[in-house]
This record gives C-alpha cells, structure tokens and sequence, in this order.
C-alpha cells in the first residue's frame, strides 16, 4: 500500500528589524518587482505587503530600538513601562549605577501607586522592558564650573580640524533657553533671579529649543516646552506657528530631546544629508537615539559659555526681538500692559516672529565668535549682542526708571531648562499623556480663561472680509512695497479655495439627505 505523506509545511522566516527596513528600502527603489524582493528575503508577497502598510512603525522602531529586534510587541501595562524608563533615563543622567532587582523594585512601587495590582515585575518583564527600550547612553563628563580659558582655545584649535571638511550648511548647534513669556517690564523685577525650579512663577515660563547651522542659511523650527499638555488655547488651531510639547516643569528632559533628535534625523535622511550636531552636555542630553544621518558632539564640560554658538548671542537676539514686540503690543493698548492677552498660542506667534527676525549674518557671525572658523577664514571678536538697541517708548512702558532694557531682557538669562524630577510628577506626565491620546480634548488648564474660549473662529467669508480691509488699509498709505500686495493676494486666494472647497463638499452631502 503507497504511503502518502502530508506536503513539507514552509517554515516561517522571522525578519529583524534591520531587514525589514532593508526591505523597504529595496521598495522604494523601484528596481525590482515586489514579487522578485520578497523572493530574494525569503518571505511571502503578503508579508512584505504588510511591511509597507506599517512602514512609519517599522521605520521609526529602527531609529529606537535594538535593530536585531525581531519582533514589536506592546508592554501590556505601558504606564507602568513609560514610568520606569523616565525614572531609568533620570537615573542614568546622574550616573547612578542600576541593577535588575532595583529596576523590579522601582517597577513594583509604579505599579503599586497606578493601581495595577496585578502587575508583577518578573525577571521575564525586565527582560522585555530592556529588549523593548533599548538605547546608546553617551557619558559626558564634568559639571558647571568656571571656564578654563586654554582648554577653550585647544577645543577651538581642534574643533577647526574637526569641520574643515564638512559643508558649513551641515554644521548646527541647538540649545535650550528659558523664557518668562509673560513677563511685561512691570513685572521685571517680580521675575528676576526667579530659577523657576517649580513655585508660582512656574506657569509664566517656558523653554525654547533654538538651533541653527554655521552658515546661517537654516534656523531649525523653534521647539516650545510648556507645562500643560493642552493649552485651552489651542483649541481650534490645527497648524501652530511652532512645535509645542509638554513636561511636568515646561522643562526639557531626555525623553523629549531623544524624539526630537530621531525626527530630526528622519529629516535629513529624505534630505539626503548628513549632519554634525553640537551640543551641550546638560542632563537631557545624556540619552541619545542611534541614528543614521545626524552625528552628536558635545562640547567640552565647563565651556559653553565660550564655545557655543547659541551663547555668543543668538538666544539673545531672539528674545530681543521677542521683548520688543512685547513692548510694541503695548504701546498699542495705550501703554496699558494689562490689555495684552499673553497665553501660550500668543507667545508662540512672537517667538516665531522674533526667531525670523534674526539674521543669518547674526548667526554666522556668532558661529565664528564660538570658534567654528575653516583655515581660509577670519575670526570674530565683537558679539552679536553688541550695540543691541533700547526699544522705541520703552521709558513709555516700564513704570520704573531704575529698571534698564537691559534688565528686562536679561530677566530669564539663569532661568532652568532641565532638571530632576519626582516619581509624583514621572506618574503625572505618563497619565497626562495617555489622557491626551485618549481624549485629545485640548482642555489643559495652563491658560484659563484664554481668548480662545470666547472669540469663535472667523469664517472663509469673516476671513475674506478682514483681508480686503487690510488692503484698504495699505492702499491709503504712500510707498507701500509690491510684497505686501502680493502677499495679501495669496491670503485671499487661500481663503477663497477654502470657501469653494467647503461649497463642493456641501453640494455632496445634499445629495445624501434623506427626501421623506
């Protein structure tokens, strides 16, 4: 009797994270069929189908974690995990040695105060928790102190080595400054020498990440920190004027600075750039990403304040033209600081406003002034902040004549921007996180009673309305430059594609309405 046997079932073949961007990659390409791809890893079409439906997780998993990585399994208590790893990263900040049993600990305690008592921190767990988290701590050394002045010209005799081959484009310094948003010149006094390490004053601050390249070509978008995850005031507003995110103390920690440099690099991957980032070696940014198109260098401890290029006055030129706009809103209200509405959407405007203003000779100026100078080129010694201008009615506004321009600029000039914080806060920020995926609700308490609640948003036709004012306006005026005419013209050819847009989509809808 013939024997029959059942067909060889094909084995399933398990890619790592690094062949499945490799698979990717191959795709878009455009070479091969897709058929002849999966042929050549050894999967079936469908497999690799599914690749390229999930390929902004694939993609941005490789930038994280471990790309021996097989597999992309979700933590089943990821507040718990999130936890765990703010307090890991913290830790590590600080160079605080950490062990297994202490990390089982730690995620016991998490679990215990989030009410998961189900949740047991197995060696199985931590062995999950490391898998999934995987991620290239830099160690940096020294601490603050005063600046040693031959050790900062031997860096800067290096640092020339260091760029001379390189594209001035493709050389960027970012930095971190703290700014009291809120603050008016009436109030300068309140602020200053406020560190803001939490307290009453806390909620007027934020921190602004501000970068640029050596040549001042390209000013980075501003990143703004804020306290609340969702200002009342950015309600309705689906394209802000800068990136805005959110930590227990409007600080920046590890985590957020490790996004923003996996982003960042992802750009400058489809710019096909390859790029040097120097920074600073302040606690948030001991974490960093692997990350293929940007290369992080830090600058020697103790020396910033000579060696970085955002110190030599660029930060200083951004608030200028911040606090200069502060004033001019003012002297608009009739001098009357009270009448200016400042939440976060506002400060977001000016900060956009004020970062545009600063001009790329500014910047390269302040790159050379750092010590970023190729042999063929000549060094600075003025600074950018040099001969920075007292704003028009400033003796208008301020109510003291004790408190200089300078004092009111200065005002945040020490204010923190990173720090430690408290396992209360750690639970808070997680929570406050997946309370705003969940919801998206935009009801952050930062900015009660903000304009937002109370002025709807104007319609195409309101909109249209105020932009054909507005050429009155300028028409009634002598020497007007073409460019405003020209930018009014965009504008009103915005708003109306929007209006025709909205007409279309109404016209459709009719034809679904029920005629009983």
């Amino acid at each position: 009797m013939a024997s029959t046997s059942s067909p060889k079932s094909r084995a399933h073949k398990t890619l790592t994270l690094a062949e499945k961007v490799a698979v990717i990659r191959e795709v878009e390409k455009g070479v091969k069929k897709k058929s002849e791809i999966a042929k050549d890893f050894g999967i079936p079409p469908n497999t690799l189908s599914t690749f390229l439906k999930n390929k902004d997780k694939i993609l941005s998993s490789a930038q994280e974690f471990d790309k021996d990585r097989k597999r992309l399994r979700e933590p089943e208590n990821p507040a718990v995990d999130n936890c765990v790893l703010k307090w890991f990263k913290q830790a590590r900040d600080k160079k605080i040695p950490l062990s297994g049993p202490l990390i089982r600990a730690k995620a016991e305690q998490f679990a215990k105060e989030l009410g998961k008592k189900n949740f047991k921190a197995s060696t199985g767990w931590l062995d999950g928790f490391k898998d999934r988290n995987k991620i290239t701590f830099k160690a940096v050394c020294g601490e603050s102190g005063a600046v040693n002045q031959q050790e900062a010209n031997q860096w800067k005799q290096d640092l020339e080595e260091m760029i001379q081959d390189r594209d001035p484009k493709n050389i960027f310094n970012v930095d971190e400054t703290g700014l009291f948003f809120k603050c008016t010149p009436d109030k300068t006094l309140a602020f200053k020498d406020e560190k803001c390490h939490g307290g009453k004053l806390s909620k007027e601050r934020v921190t602004l990440l501000v970068g640029a390249n050596m040549d001042g070509s390209e000013k980075l978008p501003l990143l703004m920190i804020g306290k609340s995850a969702s200002p009342r005031c950015f309600k309705n507003v689906k394209s802000k004027p800068v990136e805005y995110v959110n930590s227990s103390k409007a600080w920046m920690t590890s985590d957020l600075f490790s996004k923003w440099l996996i982003k960042l690099d992802k750009r400058f991957g489809k710019e096909k750039r390859k790029v040097v980032l120097f920074i600073d070696n302040c606690t948030a940014h001991n974490t960093i990403p692997l990350m293929e198109n940007l290369k992080v260098v830090f600058f020697p401890a103790n020396m910033t304040s000579v060696v970085q290029p955002m110190d030599q006055g660029i930060i200083k030129n951004l608030k200028h033209f911040y606090r200069s706009l502060l004033v001019e809103n003012i002297l608009t209200s009739d001098g009357n600081a009270l009448k200016i509405k400042l939440d976060i959407l506002q400060a977001s405007r000016m900060s956009k406003q004020a970062w545009d203003k600063v001009k790329p000779e500014t910047i390269k100026n302040c790159f050379k002034k750092a010590g970023f100078v190729k042999t063929d080129e000549e060094s600075v010694e003025a600074t950018a902040t040099e001969g920075i201008p007292q704003v028009d009615g400033w003796e208008d506004v301020v109510p003291d004549p004790t408190i200089s321009y300078e004092d009111f600029l200065n005002v945040d000039e020490d204010v923190a921007v990173c720090g430690e914080i408290t396992d209360a806060e750690i639970i808070a920020e997680v929570l406050d996180s997946e309370k705003q995926d969940d919801d998206g609700d935009g009801s952050g308490d930062e900015i009660a009673g903000s304009s937002a609640d109370e002025t709807p948003v104007p319609s195409a036709a309101d909109a249209r309305n105020h932009v054909q004012e507005l050429r009155r306006f300028f028409e009634s005026r002598h020497n007007v430059s073409d460019s405003f005419f020209n930018s009014l013209n965009m504008l009103e050819s915005f708003i109306m594609a929007e209006r025709l847009n909205s007409r279309k989509q109404a016209k459709i809808s009719s034809f679904f309405k029920n005629t009983d």
